[in-house]
């Protein structure tokens, strides 16, 4: 395995490299990298329904269709933490800004007061 300046790579060091990049992933990146991989099993699932429609495997397109409902209920749980994670990210960066702008008012009082004595 090569990293991304293309040096070669163990795969003990590309696991313990890929360890760390994850344990600085936000919530909200968590949540969009499972919402896209939920689309791989939506459409497998659909995939398998079709195949056993197909070959009148009945028995198997009950348990696939029992698969489709939990599913998409893990998607709309999904999107729901996804809009929720949306919604702290940009009040956090909301609370930083103003946090930014006081500082840059108290440094301006500063330099006015500074200046009038």
């Amino acid at each position: 395995m090569r990293d991304k300046s293309g040096k070669e790579v163990s795969a003990g060091e590309f696991f313990r490299r890929w360890g760390e990049g994850i344990k600085k992933a936000t919530p909200l990146q968590l949540t969009k990298i499972n919402f896209y991989g939920m689309g791989l099993v939506v459409a497998g699932i659909f995939i398998g329904l079709y195949a056993t429609a197909k070959s009148k495997s009945w028995w198997l397109f009950t348990i696939l269709c029992g698969s489709l409902i939990l599913t998409i209920v893990s998607i709309v749980g999904n999107i729901q933490k996804f809009i929720i994670f949306k919604e702290m990210e940009q009040v956090s960066n909301q609370g930083l800004e103003n946090e930014e702008r006081q500082w840059r008012g108290d440094e301006f009082i500063k330099a006015l007061k500074g200046r009038s004595q």
